[in-house]
């Protein structure tokens, strides 16, 4: 990843999470979700501040965080104006890799009913 945190490189890393985490879960939505989880989670997008910051802006919903939390629950524990911002970016990055993961599992399954007939 460069130094500037592009939109490419965002929407590539989220493809990327979604994919690999369909392919190491052995196709089980729920371990898939899991292993996004912990991708998404030691990313530099979430732990560097530029990377907070920019995954808030190409995020599709960076409001993500503040619809499933509420603004208590993504204050809670905030010190810093940094904690927030890890907070959204994390919840806003989780939202778009689901997303992505969500669209793999679809496309399996239609993959899998055109097969059948």
């Amino acid at each position: 990843m460069s130094n500037e945190y592009t939109e490419h490189e965002y929407w590539s890393f989220v493809r990327s999470i979604a994919q690999d985490a369909w392919n190491e879960s052995g196709r089980d939505i729920d371990m898939a979700r899991e292993h996004a989880r912990e991708s998404v989670e030691g990313s530099a997008w979430i732990i560097y501040y530029p990377g907070q910051l920019a995954a808030i802006k190409h995020c599709s919903d960076e409001h993500a965080g503040w619809d499933e939390l509420g603004a208590a629950g993504i204050l809670e524990g905030a010190n810093t104006f940094y904690d927030v911002c890890e907070a959204t970016a994390y919840y806003g990055l989780l939202h778009d890799a689901q997303e992505a993961l969500q669209t793999l599992v679809d496309e399996a399954e239609e993959a899998e009913e055109e097969a059948d007939v």
